[in-house]
């Protein structure tokens, strides 16, 4: 599954998208958007919309691809 870089207000309507349930984001996909100095990933693959804040698109796209374990 690719990375798909994405606004803000593409971000916010996804993790606005969530069912009664509280499961099941949608559109499901790996993301990242730019925040000023910083990158939010979004790793919605399963519908569980996990966020995750790093200091650069680098860590960001390794973490999305399950290639960087981040510090405790």
């Amino acid at each position: 599954m690719t990375c798909q870089e994405i606004t803000r207000q593409t971000a916010s309507a996804l993790l606005s998208s969530c069912d009664t349930a509280g499961r099941n984001y949608r559109p499901l996909g790996r993301f990242y958007l730019r925040e000023g100095r910083r990158f939010i990933g979004i790793d919605n693959s399963t519908g569980n919309a996990w966020t995750e804040e790093f200091p650069d698109l680098k860590l960001c796209i390794a973490w999305l691809k399950g290639q960087q374990e981040l510090p405790s």
